[in-house]
């Protein structure tokens, strides 16, 4: 006999990504061009397989793993001093490198907070302290006002904020 058990749409896999976007849950979404630039330009590599996760609360730890590979993955000088973020992390080398730039502070002396969700502040601060780093790309800007964001920030308007940063 089998069984059916409903386990809601955020949980069924995709089977084959749409051409030209590997996350099945992008297509349709506000931010599906901005998803898609950052996915080509290296940024991000969604929440899980074949997934991006659209509505889901950016981490503190994901911002950091895609800024820095926006500004092209420098190395760090220095490890951070962070108790909470560990040498295994994919985001490990971005926080160290945020840190030793002086772009982050964490959320006290010892802690980043890495599986937070962002606020929109913080998004902002880390923008600013970017935008006078040598390795920041956002040199082009055409102005405009920068896409809303929320109190917590989404994955899909942090796609939106940082591809109007760098354009």
């Amino acid at each position: 006999a089998w069984e059916f058990v409903w386990v809601g749409t955020a949980n069924i896999q995709c089977v084959v990504p749409r051409p030209g976007n590997g996350y099945c849950d992008v297509p349709g979404s506000a931010a599906e061009a901005d998803i898609a630039w950052l996915d080509e330009a290296g940024a991000t590599v969604g929440c899980r397989p074949g997934r991006y996760c659209v509505d889901s609360p950016a981490t503190r730890g994901e911002v950091a793993s895609m800024a820095w590979r926006l500004t092209g993955a420098p190395s760090p000088a220095r490890d951070a001093p962070f108790v909470d973020v560990y040498a295994s992390d994919h985001f490990a080398t971005a926080v160290d490198w945020l840190w030793s730039e002086d772009l982050t502070t964490g959320t006290s002396a010892t802690t980043f907070s890495p599986d937070r969700p962002l606020t929109g502040a913080e998004l902002l601060a880390l923008l600013i302290r970017l935008e006078t780093h040598p390795d920041a790309r956002a040199t082009n800007r055409s102005g405009g006002e920068p896409p809303a964001s929320s109190a917590i920030v989404t994955r899909a308007e942090l796609a939106s904020v940082l591809r109007w940063w760098v354009d």
